[in-house]
């Protein structure tokens, strides 16, 4: 029962063809087995390959036992295969591996057997490293014209006389060759398995990687495509007389049946698990009448996921009999057989049909099972009652933290009491939401949730700063930004209901939060052409202002100087493109508007070849046309157009604070590129997309100080540059002083004596003593070291230090 494991779920039973191959002679440990038949037994999936068998494989460092069979013959194998057997009635004794001899690998070699099928009246045992002890019965059949192990193996003895002395092997022992026995397209009736490992160069046994190649080629093709062209079945597909070969087999007595489990399976009691042969209760799943019930609540059940029904729909393909009860453990009696107890996946699926819910969610895990057979029961014990069915199935993945699976055992992993505890329930609502939404497992992310954290305090934050500032906000009709602004919050509100009803967790947190949240922040961008063309010239103001501030490599042995910060810009606008590039774009734009696309470069290279007044800069059209290419990915049409449907200059006149901010920058000029002296600048600036260089103004340190107590508030000492306003300062003090909100209104206050008023020890009855208010309209100027600020017509000398007090 797959909830018995503690790994292995959802692995089944394979079946292999054992092949009995009968010892001449008993030999060395053998000997004590005599009188009785003794077999070396091999399990193969491919027992129409056993016409080509030249030798068999063991391993010889692996230890085999020979046990008695049930009809008092022995087979030799490993002793984990031993165990498999005797739970399917095969030996003699059963439930219990009772060994005759224990021997190693090494003591059967160059034993004499005889093989079923093969043209060779004796084969012998022979070495082979890779043999495994935990797959098949570690005795291996050889047939080196359709496997490439094999026939590397046995390359390796032939050309290697200390190898095969090592384990007493004679040159007789190796003096075979590979019988062609399949007919393979592109490899004809050569032997498959040579051919491909001289195509391949393969060597020996050591070109591991190359031999897996190989085997892909030669089994795939051997199989699905080849034909027999040996024996009873000669001219035959393979594919088609797998079968009956092996009953042919079966029924001479040369082989068995035997089955062990595809992938090795732990119990939760920590046992190797076997396959059994024995009684068992099951349920008819796959019956077809069964079948078209349960594929009709298919077909009315929300998956809300595609990957969730096609694994359902997968499993019902697959699923036939399930074992459905044990005899042991807690649950309800078989009614017709009391020793037995319903399993628990099978006891716990119909039950939920008495509670009134639309919705079961549950492990991805379960689909291939539990959940299968909820939808099956169900359909089975309320097969005209539609109501009854189950109506909806969200299936999730596992949850993993920090990427990593959980396990108390390794230390990875968080309660649901320390977890609240460190972020709160916000905050691990937020984490968990934004794990993941699909089939695939989630990640629990503590970053995420201590960001979450933050995230979450700052949106309250802002509230509270927005209540307070409501009554001050601009009133009247909606502009256009108000009502696209609006527009995209209602869609915003639209999208993450509908990901609400379809449990669309990760969805909901990215429209109803983060891109909800993001709105606020673009309020003042319209979300039109204009604002496209802000966020983009922004974003490559920001890359330039990095590349300026990176680094240039320093002489050899010297530690390259770090570039001063700049303090203002300058925006290089561009009235029109090029006449050049005009012709370019005008002609790209003709095409698509034909075609409704652009054709291949070598095609462009052709059209635009052919305008004369093109010629002389035919080397920066191609560049400039992939350029072209590049910006429709973004811009899709408006790229090919020579004009540009907004005025760019007065976009960024408008938002010269937001690029100011952004660019942290105390001063941003504009201007055409015809004013600009580099060439560069005026060939390759185009319009709407504007250039930003740097530059560094003149400027002096002011002090500005806050007299008032316990406002947390101090000291900053601020740059002051040539026709600064009182709002530059404010600005500027902001930026430096996080504790100044934008809901402060904050007074600035110069000394009426600027020299001596700085010393004069203030009092705390009037801390404005010997000060008076600086006006709103005040700009600020340089003269030599000093500043002076101009109010009302008249310049004053200002001094080094100023107040400022917050309300």
């Amino acid at each position: 029962m797959d909830h018995d494991r503690s790994s292995g779920e959802g692995v089944g039973p394979q079946e292999y063809t054992l092949i009995k191959m009968r010892v001449q002679e008993l030999h060395g440990k053998l000997a004590s087995l005599a009188p009785k038949v003794v077999f070396l037994i091999a399990a193969t999936l491919r027992p129409e390959t056993m016409y080509g068998q030249t030798n068999c494989w063991l391993g010889p460092d692996l230890n085999y036992i020979a046990v008695e069979a049930k009809n008092g013959n022995v087979y030799v194998c490993t002793k984990r295969a031993a165990r498999n057997m005797v739970y399917q009635g095969m030996l003699r004794v059963e439930n219990k591996v009772l060994p005759i001899v224990e021997m190693k690998g090494y003591e059967l070699m160059g034993t004499k057997l005889t093989a079923p099928l093969t043209s060779y009246k004796t084969i012998y045992t022979l070495p082979m490293m890779t043999v495994k002890e935990d797959k098949g019965t570690g005795v291996v059949t050889s047939v080196p014209s359709d496997a490439p192990d094999d026939f590397a193996a046995l390359i390796d003895l032939k050309n290697k006389p200390a190898l095969r002395e090592k384990y007493g092997i004679t040159e007789e022992m190796v003096n075979v060759e590979p019988v062609p026995i399949i007919d393979v397209p592109e490899f004809g009736t050569l032997i498959s398995a040579p051919s491909v490992c001289q195509m391949m160069g393969i060597k020996s046994q050591n070109d591991k990687e190359k031999l897996v190649e190989a085997k892909e080629k030669v089994y795939l093709r051997g199989f699905y495509e080849g034909t027999l062209i040996i024996g009873e079945f000669k001219g035959k597909k393979v594919q088609e007389i797998k079968k009956a070969i092996q009953e042919k087999l079966v029924k001479a007595g040369e082989a068995e049946l035997y089955q062990e489990p595809e992938k090795q399976i732990i119990s939760r009691s920590g046992d190797e698990c076997v396959v059994a042969l024995c009684d068992q209760w099951y349920l008819d799943y796959g019956e077809s009448e069964w079948r078209k019930q349960i594929e009709q609540s298919l077909s009315d059940l929300d998956t809300y996921h595609g990957e969730v029904r096609r694994n359902f729909e997968a499993t019902i393909d697959w699923l036939k009999g399930h074992t459905c009860a044990r005899t042991y453990g807690l649950g309800t009696r078989l009614p017709w057989d009391e020793k037995w107890v319903i399993e628990s996946l099978s006891d716990s699926t119909i039950y939920m049909a008495y509670y009134t819910f639309n919705l079961r969610a549950s492990g991805k895990d379960l689909v291939p099972n539990h959940l299968t057979y909820y939808l099956y029961n169900h359909t089975a014990i309320w097969p005209t009652q539609k109501e009854m069915w189950p109506t909806g199935i969200r299936a999730n993945g596992h949850l993993l933290l920090n990427s990593e699976k959980m396990s108390k055992s390794t230390g990875i992993f968080l309660t649901l009491t320390d977890t609240l505890d460190k972020y709160g329930a916000d905050g691990m609502r937020l984490a968990l939401a934004n794990a993941g939404d699909s089939i695939e497992d989630a990640n629990f992310e503590t970053q995420v949730a201590d960001s979450g954290v933050l995230r979450l305090w700052t949106f309250v934050e802002l509230a509270k700063e927005l209540m307070i500032e409501k009554d001050t906000m601009r009133s009247g009709p909606n502009t256009v930004n108000d009502k696209m602004f609006i527009a995209e919050m209602n869609l915003m509100i639209r999208e993450t209901e509908e990901h609400y009803k379809t449990l669309m967790f990760k969805e909901s947190l990215r429209t109803g939060f983060f891109e909800y949240s993001n709105l606020f922040h673009q309020y003042h961008l319209s979300l039109t052409k204009a604002s496209e063309y802000l966020a983009e010239a922004s974003h490559c103001f920001r890359l330039r202002l990095k590349s300026h501030m990176t680094s240039g490599k320093g002489k050899k042995g010297e530690t390259p100087t770090a570039p001063q910060p700049p303090s203002h810009g300058i925006v290089w606008v561009a009235k029109t493109f090029p006449k050049w590039q005009s012709i370019i774009l005008t002609t790209m734009h003709d095409i698509y508007k034909k075609n409704k696309s652009l054709p291949d470069n070598k095609e462009l290279s052709k059209a635009l070849g052919s305008a004369p007044s093109l010629k002389k800069y035919m080397k920066k059209v191609m560049p400039f046309v992939q350029a072209v290419r590049e910006r429709m990915d973004k811009f899709g049409e408006s790229a090919l157009k020579d004009t540009i449907e907004f005025d760019e200059r007065s976009i960024l006149e408008e938002n010269m604070d937001y690029l100011q901010a952004t660019l942290d920058l105390e001063g941003i000029e504009l201007k055409w590129t015809e004013e600009c002296e580099n060439e560069r600048t005026q060939e390759e600036v185009v319009p709407g997309e504007p250039y930003l260089t740097f530059f560094n103004a003149t400027c002096l340190q002011l002090e500005l100080i806050n007299p008032q107590p316990h406002t947390g508030l101090f000291q900053a000492i601020l740059p002051v540059y040539e026709n600064n306003n009182l709002a530059a300062i404010l600005n500027r003090l902001k930026r430096c002083e996080r504790s100044v909100k934008p809901s402060m209104k904050i007074t600035f206050h110069r000394f009426k004596d600027p020299v001596l008023g700085p010393r004069v020890i203030p009092t705390m009855a009037d801390i404005l003593q010997g000060t008076e208010q600086i006006s709103e309209d005040a700009f600020f100027s340089l003269k030599g070291d000093s500043i002076h600020y101009t109010s009302n017509g008249s310049m004053t000398y200002l001094g080094t230090k100023i107040l400022y007090l917050v309300q």
